[in-house]
């Protein structure tokens, strides 16, 4: 049997599969993938992940017009003063 013959280990397995394989860091809510894996957790035994999303990274046009990259922590608006 695949799952052990639990259908909460199935379940909580296909669903963290799911949350972890679409998840966009810096754009997918973090909180959802952290509150399934707090409750499903204990019932996951196995997960094979296959590819992993690369981080989001959105320029802003600078007061010169280029593009400028924030940093991590940083907001993406730019203003100008």
């Amino acid at each position: 049997m695949e799952h052990g013959g639990s259908w909460k280990r199935m379940y909580f397995e296909r669903r963290l599969w799911r949350l972890v394989e679409t998840f966009v860091p810096r754009l997918s809510d973090a909180e959802q993938l952290v509150e399934m894996a707090a409750l499903g957790g204990k019932f996951v035994k196995r997960m094979e992940i296959s590819e992993l999303m690369p981080p989001v990274i959105r320029s802003v046009k600078g007061p010169s017009g280029a593009n400028v990259y924030p940093r991590d922590g940083e907001s993406n608006n730019c203003s100008e003063h």
